[in-house]
Formats: structure tokens, sequence, C-alpha cells
């Protein structure tokens, strides 16, 4: 294809997946509508209320996915139709706004926007580019193609939820992986990239809502060009991290509302929120305590919290019963010590908790003074010392529980609130904004706009390399995204040869990190009944290998010779008597079992 071809392929390609976001973006507007409805939104601006019915209505979405797919009725007419009743609902929303007002309505109009605002402005959209780019790569992350985007495809190929023993994490709480199985099955693996990107720009608007709404402009353009710059890289995964986020995110602003407004109602949206972070992931458990006492805070009527319990529990408590109920532990694998071990065993748990502990670190630094925020505390509003209380009580069960950074990625917004609000308060207090602002006024009108116009520039280009990068990934057609694959990995290189009818189960080494692109059954991790350390341990006994494979109902052997851990390991020099050589590079060896009849 000539570079304007693949230009013209790529670009159609962009097109195509930003149509469905646009179409998902609509539809979940119209679902959230519908569920807010009752709620007094109009003294909200157009961000908060619009993030607000965007943010429920995924939820609405995941909730209905999830009766689909318990019921198995997870297949593309299902869900075509759950969009579409989001559509009309967007669309009968859209018409009663301009009936009512006999004009489209316009929140912002260039003449109410001043120079500063718009370089504010186009300062954060310059940092949204990368979404453009990132997240219409092909999956290529680890965990998405280790167990995220593996899970999502067995369900959207049975139509239902399943169990796939193999996979590291059969079991967890999947409310995120509802969306990515939908996505699939309409034929896109793709577009998880940007339903989780869109979260966490979702959650980016929030903020800048929030932090104009509780404190001033200046902290909300901060912090959401914080909370953009600190979750970027998440944009080209089909990780769940942005979708804790978003759902946490919100309930804290449902939280702060219903202290507004003394209104029951955010109470439960509260809840609603709640229950779908902990049904996301399980590190959203880490942050409910922060928010059951917060919202003990804004009310205590029994009635109320009863229902905000029930409804908490319905949109997050049903992965828990479904783990308890298929492995006896409703957080398995994490609690095998108090409720018995199934699937993984003590010495597994131990090694991903030495996994964890070695990648104990910290957030960005910009995201640390966010510390400084308790010096401020004195005569502050009900909103900032609950901020403050909510930061410090996350920050304080994750150092303990985890200090794994990405596990804190959930409170990434409210940190950068608290951040944005110090820079700027501290910047008040030297008289650095009043400084800049004189220097400003002195500055001819042509500085005026060449200064910020260059200041734009420079970050512009910043972002080439890695535009150019994210653009090299996108692989626009099935010609293109199998080149990509071939050279990109190793075991879709050797086994999208193989004839899908031959029979062939694998047992892989080495390859834990790419087995979304496998082509036929497979099995093989760390942790688990496929562990590599009862593989590796039988490499240089034939016999008994083979004996070991084949009680794993596998027939073929995949080693990663460039896996650190399997580069040296030597085979039985008699292993021609029990396996047939398939395939060998310098990456990977493909064996099949012999016929031991």
């Amino acid at each position: 294809m000539s570079d304007a071809g693949a230009l013209s392929a790529k670009l159609a390609f962009a097109l195509d997946q930003l149509t469905w976001l646009a179409t998902y973006a609509i539809a979940a507007f119209g679902a959230g509508q519908r569920l807010l409805a009752p709620l007094a939104m109009a003294d909200l601006d157009a961000g908060l209320r619009s993030s607000l019915r965007l943010a429920a209505g995924i939820g609405v979405f995941v909730v209905s996915l999830f009766l689909l797919a318990a019921t198995g009725l997870l297949v593309s007419n299902a869900i075509l139709l759950l969009v579409l009743s989001g559509l009309v609902a967007a669309a009968a929303h859209g018409l009663t706004v301009v009936r009512s007002s006999r004009k489209i309505p316009v929140s912002v109009r260039p003449g109410q926007v001043s120079p500063r605002e718009w370089f504010w402005i186009l300062l954060i959209l310059l940092s949204v580019i990368p979404l453009l780019t990132r997240a219409l790569q092909i999956p290529f992350q680890f965990d998405e193609l280790m167990y995220h985007l593996p899970t999502a495809r067995d369900w959207a190929r049975e139509g239902g939820l399943t169990v796939n023993e193999s996979l590291r994490y059969p079991l967890s709480a999947f409310n995120f992986h509802l969306l990515y199985a939908a996505a699939l099955v309409l034929g896109n693996d793709v577009f998880p990239h940007l339903i989780h990107a869109f979260a966490g720009v979702l959650v980016a608007v929030g903020v800048y809502s929030v932090g104009r709404r509780y404190f001033d402009r200046r902290t909300g353009f901060v912090a959401a060009l914080q909370t953009i710059i600190a979750t970027l890289w998440f944009y080209e995964t089909a990780y769940v991290d942005l979708g804790v986020g978003l759902f946490l995110f919100f309930g804290f602003v449902a939280l702060a509302l219903a202290y507004e407004q003394q209104d029951a109602r955010w109470i439960y949206l509260a809840a609603f929120f709640a229950g779908l972070a902990v049904g996301t992931k399980y590190q959203g458990l880490f942050y409910l305590p922060v928010l059951v006492l917060l919202a003990l805070a804004v009310e205590r009527r029994p009635s109320v919290l009863v229902r905000a319990s029930l409804v908490l529990f319905f949109v997050g408590g049903y992965w828990y019963l479904r783990n308890l109920w298929i492995s006896g532990d409703p957080l398995h694998p994490i609690g095998g010590r108090f409720f018995g071990y199934w699937l993984w065993n003590a010495d597994d748990l131990r090694a991903q908790y030495r996994d964890l502990d070695g990648v104990r670190g910290w957030p960005e630094w910009y995201l640390c003074v966010a510390a400084a925020s308790v010096f401020f505390l004195k005569g502050s509003s009900g909103i900032y010392r609950g901020l403050v209380a909510a930061v410090l009580g996350s920050a304080l069960i994750w150092i303990l529980v985890s200090g794994y950074p990405r596990y804190l990625v959930p409170v990434y917004p409210l940190l950068a609130l608290l951040s944005a609000f110090v820079f700027v308060r501290v910047s008040d207090l030297i008289g650095l904004g009043r400084r800049v602002g004189a220097l400003w006024a002195r500055l001819g009108k042509r500085w005026r706009v060449a200064l910020p116009s260059i200041l734009l520039l420079i970050i512009g280009f910043s972002y080439i390399d890695d535009a150019k990068l994210a653009w090299g990934r996108i692989a626009p057609t099935a010609d293109a995204r199998d080149a990509v694959l071939r050279q990109r990995s190793a075991a879709y290189e050797i086994l999208s040869d193989v004839d899908p009818d031959d029979g062939l189960r694998v047992f892989q080494l080495g390859f834990e990190g790419e087995i979304y692109y496998f082509p036929v059954p497979v099995t093989g991790d760390w942790f688990g009944p496929g562990r590599y350390s009862e593989v590796a341990r039988r490499l240089g006994k034939g016999a008994e290998l083979a004996g070991y494979l084949a009680s794993m109902d596998t027939n073929a052997l995949l080693i990663n010779r460039r896996h650190p851990s399997f580069a040296d390991l030597a085979l039985d020099p008699d292993i021609d008597r029990y396996f047939t050589l398939v395939r060998r590079t310098d990456r990977v060896e493909l064996y099949r079992l012999k016929d031991r009849r």
C-alpha cells in the first residue's frame, strides 16, 4: 500500500473509531439523563452536568450488560438495542431542551472567554491529543493481553459469563470488562481503549468543573491538566483503573452535592457509583471505607443508609457472590487464607505479594503536593475539609495495604484538586499571580498573542515523537494488523500459521503477556494450576514432561527463548522420542506431543 493509501486508511479507521465513541457517549448521556432526571442540577455548570450524566449512563450500561451476560443474552442484537435505547433517550432530551428554549443552547460563546482562558483550554486540548493516537493502537499492553481482553473475549464468544481457569484471574470484579465484552461482540477490540480513555477524559472534565465550583477557575484548569498528564499512559490500554477512578470520583462528587443540597437522592447516586467502583476492581474496596465515613458525615438517617447500602450491593456485590459460589472465596485469590484456596495456593499468593512489594513507589511529585493542603484547613469550607479527609484517608489505606502507584490512580483526581489548590494558593500568597499579571499588562498586544502561541507550539512539538510512534502502531486493515503482530509477537508469528482445525492445545512458557492473540487454547502462568515451575523442572525429563502435559489436557509446548527465565533451560536430549519439533526461531520453539498410543 502506498504512503497516501496507508494514510487514508488510517484516517478512515480513526474516523470510524471516533464514530463508535460518539455513539457510545451520546447513548450513555441519554441513559444517564434518564437516571438523574429527578435530581436538582440546574445550578451545576454544563461540564459537571454532562460528565455526571455520562458517568451515570456508563453505570447503567454496566448493570444492563451484566443482566444480559448473566442470562446468556450478551449478543449483538441485545447490545445494539441497549445502545439504541440510550440514543432515543438522548434525542428525546435534546428535543425537550430545544423546544423549551426555542433554540439550540450554547453554554460558552467565544466572547465570554478571555484570551488567557482560551490559552488554558487549548493547553488542555493539546494534552488530550495523544488520546487520538494512543487509544487507536491495537492492544499490546501486558495486562490487557494477559487477562483483561481474554476474559472479555471468552464472554463475547459464549454470549454470557464464563470462567476460564487457565487465566491468571478467572474470578474478580469485572464491571468494566462487560463494556469491553460488548465491544468484542460487535467485532471491535480497539474500542476498549477508547472506552477506557474516555473514562479518563470524563474525569478530567469533572475535575475542572469541581475545581471551578468549589475553588476557582485556575484551580480547575491546573487540576484537570494534572489529572490528564498523570493518567495519559492508561489511554492506550484496556485496563480498568480509569474506570475505577471514574466511579470513585463521581461518588465523591455526589456526596459533595448531597452535603450542599441536603437531598438524600444524591446519597443514593453516591452509593451507585461506589458499587460500580468496587465491582470494577478489588482495589475499589480500598477506598470504600472513606466513602462510607464521608456519607455518614452527610447523612445519618437509617432508612436512607439502608437503601443506599442496597444500591451499592446491587451494582457491585454480584461479582463477590459469584466468586463465593464458584470458588468459596469472595475475593479469590486474595482471601484464600481465610476461605480456602481455589486454583491458587499459599505459595502463589506469597509470590504475588512479593511482586507487588517490588513495585512500591510514589505518585507523580506534583500530586504529592496535595499533602500541604492540611496547612489551609483553618477557616475552610466543609467541602474542602471533606476533600482533605478523603485524600488523607485514601492515601493512608493505600500506603498500608499496597504502596503500588497504579492502585492509587483512582484517587489521582482528588489529589490533583488539592495539589492545584495548594499551587494556586501559594502563588497568590507570594504574589506570583499578581506579578505575572502586571508583567502581562505591560506587554504589547503582539507579545500577548505571540508568547502563548509560542508556548503552545513548543508543547505541541513535544508530543510529535509520541504521536508518530503511536500513529505507526495503528493497524487499520487486517493485513496491517497481521504485519504488526508478526513483528511484535513471537507467539502470534508461529501460531497464526497453525491450522485452527489441527486440535492444538498449547502450554506456553513466557508468553503470558500475549495470550489474547493465541488462536488456539492455551494454558501456563506463574500462578495457578498451570504453573511454569511444574513444566520447567520437567524439561530435562522427556517422558515425565509428556505425561504432565497430557494430564493438563495440552498437546504442545511453546517456549519463549527471549524470556530470561527460559532462555537457557535445557531440554531432554531424547526430547524427540516424545515430541515433534514443529518450528524453531531465534525467539521461540514449538513442540508437539507425539501420539502416546
